[in-house]
């Protein structure tokens, strides 16, 4: 079998191919028709099939930003989020306000007809009446020891009295303050006012709906304070 190396010189002139055969010393003939030079491809240029499927548009430039495609939760700012609790419990007989409202602070959102109330104020009453009983007395034994009517330990029994009934009322007056009730205006609906300013995003309470004392679960309501308008520096 005889073997040949082919050799091509590229230039401008037309290709030319020479013929040097290997382990022989007679020279072979090649067919011109057998050989074929094929050109490096560009690799810019792409061919497709149906090229009419394809319309030519103008290039244009486009800001852009890095983006990556995530699963993710959308939850609002826990730096602005207050939950709306009441530590009255009762039954929920007015609602003022609703999903999505603007409201400002102080602003009465619900109202409830509470027992707990009801029974804060009655402890303050008798306090009071007490307090009054304990003060007479006071008075009494001040006249009486001065006219030395009385030992020096009923006079100060008579102050112990008086003050311990003292505590009492203003203990009774610091728990309905707790539980949100005006002292001047004894009732046992007690309103439930927004603690800050903003919005309202989450509302799990409606007409007629109890409402728990301490164990508030869910809240009543969810505001989102808005946006501070102080830029940090980066």
């Amino acid at each position: 079998m005889k073997r040949y190396v082919i050799t091509l010189f590229l230039s401008s002139a037309p290709p030319l191919l020479c013929l040097l055969p290997l382990g022989c010393s007679k020279q072979a003939s090649l067919d011109p028709s057998q050989v074929r030079v094929e050109k490096a491809p560009d690799p810019s240029v792409i061919e497709v099939q149906h090229p009419e499927q394809f319309s030519l548009v103008t290039v244009e430039q486009r800001p852009t930003a890095d983006e990556m495609l995530v699963n993710g939760v959308v939850a609002p700012d826990v730096n602005r989020s207050v939950p709306v609790l009441s530590l009255a419990g009762g039954r929920a007989v007015a609602i003022r306000t609703k999903l999505g409202d603007d409201v400002k602070k102080g602003q009465v959102l619900l109202e409830i007809d509470s027992p707990d109330v009801a029974a804060a104020f009655s402890d303050y009453q008798k306090f009071r009446t007490d307090e009054g009983l304990a003060r007479r007395q006071l008075e009494r034994a001040k006249s009486l020891y001065s006219r030395g009517a009385i030992a020096q330990k009923d006079l100060e029994a008579a102050e112990d009295a008086e003050q311990k009934a003292q505590v009492d009322v203003q203990t009774s007056v610091q728990r309905l303050k707790v539980l949100g009730a005006d002292v001047d205006h004894p009732s046992p609906v007690v309103p439930v006012r927004a603690p800050i300013s903003g919005t309202i995003v989450e509302q799990n309470i409606t007409g007629g709906t109890g409402v728990k004392s301490l164990d508030n679960s869910p809240n009543l309501f969810r505001k989102l304070a808005p946006a501070s308008r102080q830029r940090r520096a980066v």
